[in-house]
């Protein structure tokens, strides 16, 4: 070997040059990936799409099941609460049906005006409450259920529920001359009650439930 000669290597490859057919056939294939892709991809947004709708509609039925007639029911061992619908002319409030009727009347008549609508004179049980009844009567004096004509400051509901709550006016029940037995809200224009004579003509307010 000569001195000073240098040799370079050369570097071959294996691979064989595709032909135009392979080259078609591995577009092809790549479409295929691509698309496969494409339908997993939206099949799982489907799935995804499918549970929401179904979720959706079972939330919508519980919905549904609420509002029903205001009663209790159980199926399927389930207890379900429906929220509680009033006839048109009353207004609901806290799971009762109220309202204001302008005709003066007295007590008794009020009460028996109220019992031929299924109802009695309304019964007030929270200060929410009054301050609902007291937003039906159009700030005037009004009959609620509340009596003492059994029994003197025994104060009853004349829907047979008990009294707890109470918002007397300064100084009342006073029975003045052992004379008023019968309770009216919004004495002297306020939210307050006062015992008065049954005999008295009033508006008055009725209350049932749904």
């Amino acid at each position: 070997m000569a001195q000073g000669t240098v040799y370079k290597s050369q570097t071959f490859s294996c691979s064989v040059p595709q032909t135009d057919i392979e080259k078609e056939e591995e577009k092809i294939i790549l479409q295929q990936v691509i698309i496969f892709d494409i339908c997993i991809n939206f099949t799982m947004k489907m799935l995804a799409v499918s549970v929401l709708v179904v979720a959706m509609m079972a939330l919508t039925h519980g919905v549904d099941a609420e509002s029903g007639n205001g009663t209790d029911a159980s199926k399927n061992g389930k207890h379900v609460v429906k929220r509680a619908t009033c006839a048109s002319g009353w207004s609901v409030c806290g799971g009762r049906c109220f309202r204001f009727f302008p005709t003066a009347t007295t007590w008794s008549e009020a009460e028996r005006a109220c019992l031929a609508l299924g109802a009695n004179l309304a019964s007030v049980h929270s200060r929410a409450d009054n301050e609902w009844v007291w937003g039906l009567i159009n700030n005037k004096p009004a009959w609620i259920g509340g009596s003492d004509a059994q029994q003197n400051n025994i104060w009853l509901w004349s829907d047979g529920t008990r009294v707890g709550y109470t918002n007397w006016c300064t100084g009342e029940p006073n029975n003045n001359q052992g004379r008023q037995h019968c309770l009216h809200i919004n004495w002297d224009g306020k939210k307050c009650w006062d015992d008065v004579e049954c005999f008295i003509r009033r508006g008055y307010i009725c209350a049932k439930t749904p």
